[in-house]
């Protein structure tokens, strides 16, 4: 299994779409954050699945919370879309799958270790909605 890091910023108003190879890896959002230099309101963080539903995965409001931890996995195409007045910063990990077994796919999503690599991967799209 190999990773690498995965950050994105997405602009006030607009949408990231990120392209998964699904059953070869996996994208792990694992941080959102605001700049030091936002301004005042509510920023809210939203993620659509494949062609599923939209679900808020936090609000940030600069001064009361300007950055949140995340655990979000997903393993097929995705899009987050940034409802505030703040650019919002994303962090995490792009994983392959490739070479890991069941048992070896089960530990990574039990927390447990498994050994890993890095490797690039093309940049996401930032698309108006």
């Amino acid at each position: 299994m190999e990773m690498e890091f995965w950050g994105a910023v997405i602009p006030p108003g607009m949408t990231l779409k990120v392209e998964v190879e699904e059953a070869e890896e996996f994208v792990h959002v694992t941080q959102v954050a605001l700049a030091a230099d936002a301004k005042p309101g509510r920023c809210a963080l939203a993620i659509v699945v494949g062609d599923g539903d939209p679900h808020v995965l936090c609000t940030l409001d600069k001064g009361k919370c300007d950055q949140v931890g995340l655990d979000i996995v997903v393993d097929e195409n995705f899009s987050l879309k940034n409802h505030g007045p703040n650019p919002l910063h994303l962090t995490g990990l792009r994983q392959t799958t490739d070479g890991i077994d069941a048992a070896e796919e089960a530990c990574w999503r039990q927390g447990r270790p498994v050994a890993a690599g890095c490797r690039r991967h093309g940049a996401e799209r930032i698309a108006k909605r």
